[in-house]
């Protein structure tokens, strides 16, 4: 039996977004984020300039994120002064 409750705090920041809704979420293209999977964006180096948003695989062809990593990833992104983001780009 099923019983729908109301969602909560916990419940909305673990729910999942396809990638439409998770790029509206971000302010991104949705194939921004198709093009992340695929192909994460190589420095000179070829590692990885960042990592992309962690994702969730549901069957073959289905893709979701939960909203609860995307705000991971945006507080990982976050800096006081563009100092502070080439600091962290350089480690």
């Amino acid at each position: 039996m099923r019983t729908d409750k109301p969602p909560t705090a916990a419940n909305a920041r673990d729910s999942l977004l396809t990638t439409a809704e998770a790029a509206e979420y971000l302010g991104l293209g949705k194939r921004t984020l198709e093009d992340w999977r695929i192909r994460p964006s190589r420095g000179r180096t070829g590692e990885m300039d960042f990592e992309p948003p962690a994702f969730v695989r549901v069957g073959r062809r289905n893709v979701r994120y939960r909203r609860s990593d995307l705000d991971a990833w945006l507080a990982e992104r976050t800096a006081r002064t563009t100092t502070a983001e080439q600091h962290r780009d350089a480690r």
